[in-house]
């Protein structure tokens, strides 16, 4: 049985049988790289500096992608806010 089929019907590929389907090495390599282009998406947003210190801090495994794209949403939203407030001449 090929892999599609036996997680379409929750089985092992090999026996047959219902058991707990472990990710496979490509499925955590697709799902890595789906993790790594966010990451990348939200870092193009940012401001210099702070981009290049998240994606140090990812690199060195200091931070983990779920923990970068959670900091990295908080300063977007963070510098949407002082943008939109020296707009309305709040600043």
């Amino acid at each position: 049985m090929c892999e599609g089929c036996a997680t379409e019907r929750e089985c092992c590929a090999w026996c047959c049988e219902k058991k707990e389907i472990v990710r496979t090495t490509q499925i955590a390599t697709i799902e890595n790289a789906k993790k790594r282009a966010e990451v990348e998406k939200l870092l193009g947003d940012l401001k210099e500096r702070k981009k290049r210190t998240l994606t140090r801090k990812y690199e060195t495994k200091e931070l983990g992608a779920e923990e970068v794209i959670a900091v990295a949403t908080v300063e977007l939203e963070k510098q949407t806010m002082k943008e939109d407030a020296m707009m309305m001449g709040d600043y």
